[in-house]
């Protein structure tokens, strides 16, 4: 179990948690560099983790656990007090207008401003607190675009990765299909299944005489929402379509028409419009792409490494009894 919640924490970025609880007469749980991080916020943290990797842990974890969970939980309440310090030390500050802007949009997602300010209080925060937190927490985000921003990325290391990783830069198959859709839902009864089944029938001999327009018969005759457009369904991956309409369609060869086909909808007749093999992307689609996603991966590295210079520099107490 203790496992469990270790995997729930994997994903702890340094960011900061969404949660700044203060309580002026609690103890505190460390001290950074002379700041304080007080118990009740380790407390809550530690809540908000147990919660998300669905565990009452009171009951799931020994006493032990629970002490080695909330070390590790107050390591990461240290580590974002580090990089809080040095993204203020090098002026890493976002805006009033950032973080208003960036609390107008939140503001934005509640029906009335009371919802929102008791979604404030009920979260751990005075609004003052919540405005901090919000400041701190764009203003790291700053500093770690920064950060990925100054990670050079070569042209060599693009190109060993797209070497390494050639799978990853596959376009799949895709179709561009047309249909003509009788629709019959699956508990109608036979009668009605049976007179569905006969007008499909009757179209498909009309789609299948020489010179006819699918698309034109499709705005006819299709029940289907696509019947405006002549059926049209646009370009798709394989996968895209319900099982048995999928593998009818990817069957078709460009220009084929398929027999009747059953699906959940009712009773369809497919036309393979075209048909786009996939393909390998070159290295020359595939270089900004690339660009960007070591860069990054850099920049986290980069960030790992501030961390640890930073915590291995930091005055740092921890209280005994957490």
């Amino acid at each position: 179990m203790l496992k469990v919640f270790t995997s729930a924490m994997a994903g702890v970025s340094l960011l900061f948690l969404g949660l700044s609880v203060h309580a002026a007469d609690s103890d505190w749980a460390a001290k950074v560099n002379g700041v304080e991080i007080d118990k009740v916020k380790l407390e809550s943290t530690y809540n908000i983790f147990a919660k998300k990797a669905g565990m009452d842990t009171q009951k799931s974890l020994s006493p032990e656990d629970l002490k080695v969970m909330k070390q590790q939980l107050l390591e990461v309440l240290i580590s974002q007090e580090l990089v809080w310090q040095y993204s203020e030390k090098n002026d890493f500050i976002a805006s009033n207008e950032q973080v208003e802007k960036d609390i107008g949009k939140l503001r934005a997602s509640f029906p009335t401003e009371e919802a929102f300010k008791e979604k404030i209080q009920s979260s751990g925060f005075t609004e003052e607190d919540f405005v901090e937190e919000t400041k701190q927490r764009l203003s790291v985000a700053l500093m770690i675009k920064d950060l990925n921003q100054s990670s050079e990325v070569t042209d060599k290391e693009i190109e060993d990765f797209y070497t390494a990783n050639k799978d990853r830069f596959h376009k799949p198959d895709q179709i561009r299909v047309r249909h003509i859709l009788i629709q019959v839902t699956p508990d109608a009864d036979q009668a009605t299944k049976d007179k569905a089944r006969e007008r499909i029938v009757s179209i498909l001999k009309e789609v299948k005489m020489e010179g006819a327009d699918f698309a034109e018969l499709a705005k006819k005759y299709s029940e289907g929402p696509s019947a405006k457009d002549g059926g049209d369904l646009g370009l798709q991956n394989r996968g895209r379509f319900v099982k048995s309409f999928d593998e009818a369609a990817f069957s078709l060869q460009k220009g084929e028409v398929s027999d009747i086909v059953e699906t959940q909808f009712g009773y369809h007749i497919i036309f393979m419009q075209d048909r786009v093999e996939g393909q390998l992307v070159s290295l020359e689609e595939a270089k900004g792409q690339i660009r960007e996603y070591l860069r990054k991966a850099k920049g986290q590295q980069a960030l790992k490494q501030l961390v640890e210079k930073l915590r291995s520099e930091a005055n740092v107490e921890i209280a005994e009894s957490i």
